[in-house]
């Protein structure tokens, strides 16, 4: 009888122990996935952050160097008369200073036209005349005049993005300044 009360013991123990593991398990695993999550979205917040305060950044730089832009004869011009289309010095500093990709729109239509870039291709040319997409993200926010943040596939990879639209004097839509991060690199 005493060997099977013993017995009994160390099954009842062994059974409270694996409990005990199992629980233990449970509550790591649970404490990890809620730290990455929790990390993820520091991440995300952090990164938005950024980009909202590069594109004001961007804005400021742009509107320093170009002088008030309006849309002219279909071309995006600036305070000179001159096109933006092309002039990539800009981007390229504004990338290298912000490590960001830059890119700026012109309204084209219903759509807009990169016209201006740091983004290259594989080929290695900048992806000028890629269009945004009227089903794109951003589009919607962008024509409603107002900043979007989020997530955007750019020739096949995905970035964190900022979308500023570029208003004219009578407050229209005439282009995008645009910034993104690779999410590889975040």
């Amino acid at each position: 009888m005493n060997l099977s009360k013993q017995s009994l013991n160390v099954r009842l123990n062994g059974l409270v122990l694996l409990i005990l593991l199992f629980m233990g398990a449970l509550l790591t695993a649970l404490s990890a996935w809620s730290a990455v999550r929790m990390a993820n979205r520091l991440t995300k917040h952090t990164v938005n952050m950024k980009l909202a305060g590069d594109i004001r950044a961007m804005g400021e730089y742009v509107h320093a160097r170009l002088g008030t832009l309006r849309l002219e004869g279909g071309q995006l011009v600036d305070a000179e008369g001159q096109a933006v289309a092309g002039r990539n010095e800009m981007v390229d500093q504004i990338s290298e200073d912000l490590g960001v990709v830059a890119t700026i729109f012109t309204r084209d239509g219903q759509d807009f036209t990169r016209i201006s870039t740091s983004i290259r291709q594989a080929d290695g040319k900048r992806a000028v005349g890629t269009r945004l997409g009227t089903a794109s993200a951003a589009y919607q926010p962008v024509m409603q005049r107002t900043l979007f943040l989020g997530e955007a596939m750019i020739l096949g990879a995905p970035y964190a993005t900022a979308y500023q639209p570029i208003l004219d004097e009578a407050r229209e839509v005439i282009g995008i300044l645009f910034l993104g991060i690779p999410q590889r690199e975040i």
